[in-house]
């Protein structure tokens, strides 16, 4: 798994003549993981930081956070200490940096599902490598129940590093209802690791016939 702020940087680091965004995340984390710390609620981190510490390096301009009812008063009120003014009741900004944070609050709708809500952080499982993450199953049902082309996209990415061992494993873990629709993604991610491996091949085939020496070549030698 990877190490988010270090990843950050490193995209800010090609990114650094377009997109000064990305550079403004880092720092939005860093102050937001000390917000946390001090407020001592359980909650899980989601959304774009946790499909970086998943392995699928991409941009991402805001931060999502899974928490409880409960979390959110000490949260909001903790928020300005850190440099956080309170947007909505269930947004802050990060006014250093104009970072936006996104609370996902346990209990309330899930946008665009039905009849479903956020679960509660602390019975989503964590990643492994770092417990303040969502683990892997979990981030792919909240994606999946959001059902954003950004979200599928997302797991299609990610599913590409995964082997069928891991994959089947998932798969029991993802709610029985959205399993053919995952299933459908892991086929894509697939298709297109084929596809760039077809192209790859193209690419090397090229490279191979361009660095022959032709006949003309081979009679100037000869001679």
């Amino acid at each position: 798994m990877q190490d988010v702020v270090q990843v950050l940087g490193r995209l800010r680091r090609f990114a650094r003549f377009g997109r000064s965004d990305v550079s403004e995340v880092d720092t939005a984390f860093v102050a937001l993981r000390a917000l946390l710390a001090e407020v001592d609620a359980p909650y899980k981190l989601v959304g774009g930081l946790a499909v970086i510490h998943h392995g699928y390096e991409r941009l991402t301009v805001d931060i999502d956070l899974l928490v409880g009812r409960e979390a959110l008063e000490a949260i909001k009120a903790r928020a300005p200490e850190h440099g956080f003014t309170i947007l909505s009741q269930r947004r802050l900004l990060h006014e250093p940096t104009g970072v936006r944070v996104d609370l996902l609050v346990a209990g309330e709708p899930i946008p665009r599902s039905t009849d479903v809500t956020f679960p509660s952080p602390e019975s989503m499982g964590a990643s492994p490598h770092d417990a303040t993450f969502i683990g892997l199953s979990g981030l792919f049902e909240l994606k999946l129940r959001s059902g954003r082309n950004k979200d599928l996209a997302d797991i299609t990415e990610l599913l590409k590093s995964i082997d069928d061992t891991r994959y089947i494993f998932l798969e029991s873990e993802v709610p029985r209802e959205l399993r053919r629709e995952f299933a459908d993604l892991r086929r894509d991610a697939l298709e297109e690791l084929a596809w760039a491996e077809q192209d790859a091949k193209r690419e090397r085939e090229a490279d191979a016939s361009h660095d022959a020496p032709s006949n003309s070549d081979r009679d100037d030698h000869g001679n």
